[in-house]
C-alpha cells in the first residue's frame, strides 16, 4: 500500500507513574506521528503517486531507525490505552501509524468496524471521527470491504423517492463516511478487486446523490466527487464499470459541470479522457483535506 518510515521514538523518556493518558497525549502533541505525503509529486511520471508515511516529522527525529522491538512495544503500549478507556487518543494514534495486519491492533479494528456496521443498520451508538480515521488507514481488503458495504446500508436508510427521482433526508451525516471511503480508495490498492460491479455502482450512485444534493463548494460535495474519481479504479478489474450506456454513466456525464475544474477533471476520467496531470492536481488537493 505505500511504503514506512519509522524515527526514532521517545519511550524512554516516560516515567512508569505517567498516566497512560498523559503519555498518549505526549506522543500525539510533540511530533512523533505525522500525516503521509508525496515526495515525489514534481515528478512527471506514476512515481508522483508514491507515498510516504511518516513516524516523526521535526527536527532531529527525521531519520529511520530498523529497532522494530520499540515500535512493537509503542503499539501494545496503544492498544493497551484504548483497553483502559482512553479511546479516542488511543484509536487517533493508532489510525496514524497506517498499519494494517498488525494482530496487536485488530481488537480495536474489530470493534471500530461493529460500531460502523451497527451505525449504518440504523441503531443508536456514535462513531468517532478518530475511529473513521481508523476505518480510512488501517483496515484490510476484506475489512474495507465491509466498510464500502456499510457506507452503502447508511446512505440508502436516508434515501427516499420523490416521483422518479431520488432525494437525500437532510437528517443524513455523511461528513466523516466520504472522509474515510476517499481514503480507502484513494490508498487501498487492491481491495476493488474482490468487490462486484453492482455493490460499487450502488456505492457511485449515492456518492453522485450526495454530491448533486450537498452545496457544490461544500467539502462534503468535494469529498464525494474525489471518491468517485477514486472508484472508477474499479475499471482495472472491469473494463466495463461505468461506461457510456450505462445509465448511471448518462446520469453523472449530464450533471457534472465542465465549468467547475474539479468536477471536469472527474468528467474527463469518467469519459476516459483524463490524464496524469488532472490526477496530480487534484490528489494533492484532495490529500490536503480540501
Amino acid at each position: 500500500m505505500c511504503q514506512i518510515e519509522i524515527t526514532p521514538d521517545r519511550l524512554n523518556r516516560f516515567p512508569k507513574t505517567v498516566p497512560m493518558n498523559i503519555r498518549s497525549d505526549y506522543l500525539s502533541n510533540n511530533g512523533l506521528f505525522a500525516k503521509s505525503r508525496f515526495p515525489n509529486i514534481n515528478k512527471h511520471d506514476t512515481t508522483r503517486f508514491e507515498r510516504v508515511n511518516v513516524f516523526g516529522n521535526i527536527e532531529g527525529y527525521q531519520f529511520p531507525i530498523q529497532d522494530m522491538d520499540k515500535i512493537h512495544r509503542l503499539f501494545v503500549k496503544i492498544q493497551e490505552d484504548y483497553e483502559n478507556g482512553y479511546i479516542d487518543n488511543s484509536v487517533r494514534l493508532a489510525a496514524w501509524t497506517y498499519r494494517c495486519g498488525i494482530d496487536v491492533f485488530q481488537p480495536m479494528i474489530d470493534t471500530t468496524l461493529k460500531k460502523v456496521q451497527r451505525k449504518a443498520n440504523g441503531e443508536r451508538v456514535s462513531v468517532s471521527k478518530q475511529e473513521f480515521t481508523l476505518c480510512a488507514n488501517m483496515l484490510s481488503n476484506d475489512e474495507n470491504t465491509v466498510f464500502l458495504n456499510s457506507f452503502n446500508c447508511y446512505v440508502n436508510r436516508y434515501t427516499y423517492h420523490v416521483g422518479k427521482s431520488l432525494s437525500l433526508d437532510t437528517r443524513i451525516q455523511p461528513y466523516h463516511w466520504l472522509r474515510a471511503l476517499q481514503g480507502i480508495l484513494m490508498y487501498s490498492n487492491d481491495f476493488l478487486r474482490d468487490i462486484d460491479n453492482e455493490t460499487c455502482l450502488e456505492c457511485m450512485s449515492y456518492l453522485f446523490l450526495i454530491f448533486c444534493k450537498m452545496s457544490a463548494s461544500s467539502i462534503i460535495s468535494k469529498r464525494a466527487l474525489y471518491s468517485m474519481l477514486f472508484l472508477l479504479r474499479r475499471r482495472k478489474y472491469d473494463q466495463n464499470f461505468l461506461r457510456e450506456g450505462n445509465p448511471l454513466y448518462e446520469e453523472i456525464t449530464n450533471g457534472l459541470n465542465q465549468f467547475d475544474p474539479f468536477e471536469l477533471i472527474v468528467l474527463k476520467f469518467i469519459e476516459a479522457k483524463g490524464t496524469l496531470d488532472d490526477l496530480a492536481s487534484l490528489i494533492e488537493d484532495a490529500d490536503n483535506g480540501n
